[in-house]
Parts: C-alpha cells; sequence; structure tokens
C-alpha cells in the first residue's frame, strides 16, 4: 500500500518522509525557519540579538505547530512530521533564551531611553 499506514492517508515517498524519505523535508524546512529566524534577528542591537533569535524561533515554533494541527498530521509516528519540528524550533530557542543576560538588556533598554521590558520591584503594588 502506497499510503501511510499511520492514518494520515497521503504517500509517504512523494511527501519526502517516511522510510523512503528520510524526513529531508522536515529537515529542510527547519533549517530555512532557523536561518530567517537568525537573519531577522540582525536587525536588532547587539545587546538584544540572542533575545530576538529566541523570541524568533519560539514564535515559528507555534506556527509550524498550527500548521501540523491543519495539516492534521499525527504526533507520534516513526518519521519526522511538523511536530517534530516545532518541538526541536522551541528546544533550540529555549537554549538560546539560557544564554540571555536580563541585566544587559535591561541596561541597553533604559540607555536607549525605552521602557523597561522587565518590571522595576520598587514599582510593584500590591
Amino acid at each position: 500500500m502506497d499510503t501511510g499506514p499511520y492514518g494520515d492517508g497521503k504517500k509517504l515517498h512523494k511527501h519526502g518522509r517516511g522510510p523512503n524519505g528520510d524526513g529531508r523535508r522536515v529537515l529542510g524546512n527547519m533549517v530555512l525557519i532557523l536561518g530567517i529566524c537568525v537573519i531577522l534577528a540582525t536587525v536588532s542591537p547587539e545587546p538584544l540579538r540572542a533575545a530576538a533569535v529566541s523570541n524568533f524561533l519560539i514564535i515559528a515554533s507555534f506556527g509550524v505547530a498550527i500548521s501540523a494541527l491543519l495539516h492534521r498530521q499525527k504526533p507520534f509516528v516513526p518519521y519526522l512530521t511538523r511536530w517534530d519540528q516545532a518541538v526541536v524550533l522551541y528546544l533550540l530557542g529555549t537554549l538560546v533564551a539560557t544564554v540571555v543576560d536580563p541585566a544587559v538588556v535591561e541596561s541597553y533598554l533604559q540607555s536607549s531611553g525605552q521602557s523597561s521590558a522587565l518590571p522595576a520591584s520598587e514599582n510593584l503594588a500590591l
């Protein structure tokens, strides 16, 4: 049978996934999205680039997850799907977020005259 054995009803070899496609399409799309996120982050100021890459990757992961929902892909199959792509993009985004220094971001925002993205503890009123 040419159709996918996991319920999506599409031909595996035609879409570049499954046993014959090796998930090349999913990996190619993921590299493309990663490159676009990095390129978009280069327009942000130097101290904010890591935070921008992190945010773009996390937003892209949600977009890919919505795409997986709309294409009705099953999340737990033995070949690569958009769900796997969304998980990897989200994990990369959170990994990049670990290198962001909030003090550097806060000092940059204060020096540039922009309002703070982080709440100041003395301004909190309960």
